[in-house]
């Protein structure tokens, strides 16, 4: 069977950089790379930018279960390095968060990686480059199996746009969210481009505050 944008897959794979493993879900590789790890499948929708722009355009036209073996530029996987995401920001930021920089850590800021350049005095030089920008890298992957179940597709479906799964059905209807209502304009907003990957509409359903439990009444 031939890979097609928008189907979605289970992906086997290794990255490496400079002869270097930097991710992979083959469980002998991870071992190494990360000792008492477990491998779990990757799952993605082919074409919908959840890989690097030069893998997800590889997949198109490949076939289940054949090993293949990509190498590509900077441009067609974590980009070229830019200055401009080299800044100096306060120390307190890290302190605040009970972290020490040093230079060469690597550290989590805002939810963003950043690698320490220098400490000085109160300021700290943080590089928000991706570490792999301006590196070529390659991959050897293989597609395992394709995913038709719609239940498994809508999960992948809502990780990619949520980051995390949201309580949610299944139904011949469509995939129904329940949120927040504060989320209503941005079920609307993505609405037209989930339904198109997923080839079932997606729905909202506000998801109200669990009701208090009736104070219990103390016997006189």
């Amino acid at each position: 069977m031939v890979i097609t944008r928008g189907s979605c897959v289970a992906l086997r794979f290794t990255g490496k950089s400079e002869g270097k493993v930097f991710d992979t879900n083959v469980p002998e590789e991870l071992m190494k790379l990360k000792p008492g790890a477990s491998a779990e499948e990757a799952l993605v929708i082919v074409g919908e930018h959840m890989l690097v722009p030069g893998l997800d355009n590889a997949l198109i036209g490949k076939e289940i279960g054949t090993l293949y073996t990509l190498t590509l530029a900077p441009s067609e996987a974590f980009g070229m390095r830019q200055p401009t995401l080299v800044k100096m920001v306060p120390l307190k930021l890290f302190t605040a968060k009970q972290l020490i920089p040093r230079a060469g850590m690597t550290l989590a800021l805002d939810d963003t990686l950043v690698r320490v350049v220098s400490v000085s005095g109160g300021r700290v030089t943080v590089d928000f480059n991706n570490p792999l920008a301006g590196k070529e890298v390659s991959y050897t992957y293989t597609i395992t199996r394709l995913v038709t179940d719609q239940k498994e597709r809508a999960r992948v479906a809502l990780q990619a746009v949520f980051k995390f799964v949201p309580e949610h059905t299944v139904d011949a209807g469509g995939v129904t969210v329940l949120l927040p209502a504060t989320l209503e304009p941005y079920i609307t907003r993505i609405a037209p481009t989930f339904s198109k990957v997923m080839g079932l509409p997606l729905l909202f359903k506000e998801k109200l505050p669990a009701s208090p439990l009736p104070a219990t009444q103390t016997a006189q």
